[in-house]
Parts: structure tokens; C-alpha cells; sequence
């Protein structure tokens, strides 16, 4: 595609199957709605850097596009929803920082993608989600809902839109939910970077993550961001004279926490932790089962206090299986229960 093009418009190679592999300059400002869609035989998609303010990729732009297996997406901002939608071949993929919208459902059934990375950018990445009804009723989704990811590098805080911040409500809409994630030979490596500031409530429940490393600058971490990951053991939190803050959810019954039935067999706590309720209002635990590591599963769990820790609070390790505890900080206060 030559320099002088600006617009790819809507259905503009829509089911070219001659179409193997295209380059499309700096200088193009939208890629229209379905513009490759059900391009089969497209292989390779290469978006070079421009000097745009806004470059946006339509929805459904490569919709089906079976044997796209490269994609190179530099100074795009925006990705609309489906866009990546059904690309079997696609095996990873690099948001760059310029992207700052990514809608719902863009990588979704993406049934071979096993890696993403977000690199670094300005501000946060706003993900966008949708209701679907499906054959078991309402479920929100995500950009990456059923993509089988095993390996996720989080360089970048990421909310959602501002009316599904408090509407996830099962482990299976998390942004990295996988269907299929209780299977034993799905797991999942996440790396956390420096330049994470929140992790969203719900944003890693339902996923087959094995261990998590929270960095020190991380503030907050949302209601039910783990849960149901039954593959996660290990989580170390690193050190901070900050505390960090842990959302908690009436959810089935009871207040849960961030890490609620997941099969931690390693903690190593190194700062103060608050917590606060779904409305950001300060809260309490009141019962076993509320503790921020609680699980039914109980496996005997190694536990390390360290760093910058000075308290302990109420529930924080009940209703789970913590035995050998070792303690290197300078615990100052231990709450009842």
C-alpha cells in the first residue's frame, strides 16, 4: 500500500484469498471495518510507525483470517472489537504502548495464542467488554476470552470501561479467562512489571497462572483477581512502605478476597496489607473463610513474613494450610483470629 493512502475503508479486501501478506504505511489513519476479513490466505500483517495521532484498526478487520501467524501493530491506538477474531495460526502477540483501546472480543477464539506482551506506554490501557448471551445464559467478555494463553508479560496497568468495573461477576470473565482452565496441562507464566499500578478485580480469575510476583508498585489489588486459578502455588509480594490495598466482594454467601480458592502452597508477604470493600469503603473480615488467602484447598503452605511488614490482621491466614512460617521482619501488632 503506498504512502499516499490514508483510509483502508470498510470491506476493502474483504475475502481477497489471493492476498498472502501486506504492509500498510505510516501515514494510514484506519484500517475499515472488515477490510481483510476472511482473507484465508493472509499470513503476514505489518503496520509501520507513523506520526498520527489516532490509528485505529476497525472492527472486524481480520475477522477469520485462519492463517494469519504475524502481526506487527506499531502506532496503532486503537483496536476495535473482533478484530483479531478466529485467528488459529496466531501464536503471539506485542501491544505496543501506543495502543490505548483495545474492545472486546479482539482476540477471542484465537485458539493457538500462547503469549502476549504489553510493552510500556503513557497512561493506561482501557480493555472493553461485552454481554453475550450464550446457551448458559448472560457472560461478559473480554479481549482475550477463550485465547489459551501460557505466558502473559504485564508491563502496563489496564482498566475497563467505566461501565464494567463493577459488573464481572463469575470467574470466567476475567480478561484472561480460558474455558478450559481447569485443565492440568494449562499452565500459565506471568511477569508482572515495574510499571504495574493496579491489578482489576476479576483480571486473572478463571486463568491457569502458577505463581505471581505483585511488585512493589502495585497499590491495589481488586476483588477476586485470582480466583479460581487452580494452578497458582506461589505469590510473593514484594516489599513497600506502602501497604497495598486488597479489594473484597459479597460474593456466594461470603466476603472473598483477591486469592479465594486458589491452592497456595507458598506465601512470602513483605508489606503491610489494607482492606476495602467493593465501594473502596474500609473492611473487615468476620469469618474463616474470609482470610486474603483462603481456600478450600489447604495445602500445607509455606509462609514468609519479611521486608516491611508490621501487621497482621484479622483472618489473614485462616482457612488455609499454612504450617512452617518463617519470620524475618519486624512484626509490630497480630490481630485477633
Amino acid at each position: 500500500i503506498g504512502e499516499q493512502m490514508e483510509t483502508i475503508y470498510d470491506e476493502m479486501f474483504y475475502n481477497c484469498t489471493g492476498l498472502k501478506s501486506i504492509t500498510i504505511p505510516g501515514n494510514v489513519e484506519t484500517i475499515g471495518s472488515s477490510a481483510f476479513a476472511y482473507c484465508s490466505y493472509l499470513e503476514k500483517v505489518t503496520i509501520n510507525e507513523g506520526q498520527r495521532k489516532e490509528r485505529i484498526i476497525g472492527n472486524r478487520a481480520f475477522f477469520q483470517c485462519y492463517r494469519l501467524n504475524s502481526i506487527t501493530l506499531d502506532g496503532i491506538t486503537t483496536i476495535g472489537e473482533r478484530a483479531f477474531y478466529n485467528c488459529n495460526k496466531l501464536t503471539s502477540i506485542r501491544i505496543p504502548g501506543s495502543v490505548n483501546f483495545i474492545d472486546n472480543n479482539v482476540f477471542d477464539d484465537c485458539t493457538s495464542l500462547k503469549s502476549v506482551t504489553f510493552a510500556d506506554g503513557e497512561g493506561s490501557l482501557v480493555m472493553g467488554y461485552i454481554i453475550e448471551e450464550l446457551f448458559t445464559g448472560k457472560r461478559d467478555q473480554g479481549p482475550f476470552y477463550d485465547s489459551p494463553l501460557t505466558e502473559i508479560n504485564l508491563n502496563r496497568t489496564i482498566v475497563m470501561t467505566d461501565e464494567y468495573k463493577k459488573v464481572l461477576d463469575d470467574y470466567d470473565e476475567g480478561i484472561f479467562s480460558y474455558n478450559d482452565y481447569d485443565n492440568s496441562s494449562h499452565r500459565t507464566t506471568l511477569t508482572i512489571g515495574d510499571q504495574v499500578k493496579e491489578i482489576l478485580p476479576w483480571m486473572f480469575a478463571g486463568s491457569g497462572i502458577t505463581s505471581v510476583n505483585i511488585p512493589a508498585s502495585v497499590t491495589a489489588v481488586g476483588y477476586n483477581a485470582f480466583l479460581y486459578c487452580g494452578k497458582l502455588s506461589d505469590v510473593i509480594i514484594e516489599d513497600s512502605s506502602n501497604p497495598l490495598t486488597f479489594g473484597y466482594q459479597y460474593w456466594r454467601s461470603a466476603e472473598y478476597g483477591p486469592f479465594y480458592d486458589s491452592p497456595l502452597t507458598s506465601i512470602t508477604l513483605k508489606r503491610d496489607i489494607n482492606y476495602v470493600d467493593i465501594n473502596g469503603a474500609s473492611f473487615n473480615p468476620n469469618q474463616d473463610d474470609e482470610g486474603v488467602f483462603s481456600n478450600k484447598h489447604r495445602k500445607p503452605t509455606k509462609l514468609s513474613l519479611d521486608g516491611g511488614l508490621r501487621n497482621i490482621l484479622p483472618y489473614m491466614f485462616s482457612y488455609t494450610g499454612v504450617g512452617a512460617t518463617v519470620v524475618n521482619g519486624q512484626i509490630t501488632a497480630i490481630s485477633g483470629s
